[in-house]
């Protein structure tokens, strides 16, 4: 997990940095080419790590494409005029986080299991997406609710972690839906305290 993150950490920090979005597509290009090996560099130890983690897991490193792929359309910013390219956006830059943690996690489901990650990575960032405008809260509740399906499919511990997540963003489209008003004026978030209830509570219900 310490691995996938950390890459992903870093495309996100190329994404969000201050270099120009010419200089951030090179950096892009150079970070895809160390992720298959292409361009003769010594690997780093962040890149060491992700190859163990990829050989040991069976990482689908289609899913590290397609979150570069996603960082890419930050660059230079487009205007979706449909649904379907925001679930497309949506799936690149967090439903492929949701892949990879499956991979690590396992499912008793592999056909199943892969897609509902997606679309509980779908969820999440439409709720991201929600915090900065009204639309789409309802949108956000139905994947959610397909989304949630892996739950079963996973063991305990995993279950937990996924429920603890997925528990908070649903707390905060509840908080958005309750008082639309909210993202206008600030960035919605939850407590400390709060945070670690929904994750005590997973913990409960995962075991349950």
């Amino acid at each position: 997990m310490c691995a996938a993150y950390a890459f992903a950490r870093e495309v996100d920090d190329i994404g969000d940095g201050t270099l120009s979005p010419e200089q951030k597509i090179v950096a892009l290009d150079e970070l895809q080419g160390r992720l298959h090996g292409s361009n003769g560099v010594e690997p780093t130890p962040m890149m060491l790590a992700l190859a163990d983690a990829t050989q040991r897991f069976q990482l689908p490193v289609d899913a590290f494409d397609d979150l570069i792929a996603g960082v890419r359309t930050d660059i230079y910013p487009a205007r979706f005029e449909h649904f379907d390219e925001t679930v497309l956006y949506c799936r690149r830059v967090a439903g492929s986080i949701g892949r990879l943690c499956l991979a690590i996690f396992g499912s008793s489901d592999p056909e199943r299991a892969p897609a509902l990650a997606d679309d509980l990575g779908v969820a999440m960032q439409l709720t991201n997406i929600i915090r900065d405008v009204r639309e789409d809260a309802a949108r956000a509740r139905e994947w959610f609710d397909h989304g949630l399906e892996l739950v079963p499919l996973l063991d305990t511990r995993s279950a937990s972690c996924v429920l603890a997540m997925t528990g908070i963003y649903r707390r905060l489209l509840d908080r958005i839906s309750e008082s639309p008003q909210l993202v206008m004026e600030r960035r919605v978030s939850l407590p400390g305290w709060e945070k670690a209830w929904v994750a005590a509570r997973s913990l409960v219900e995962a075991a349950a």
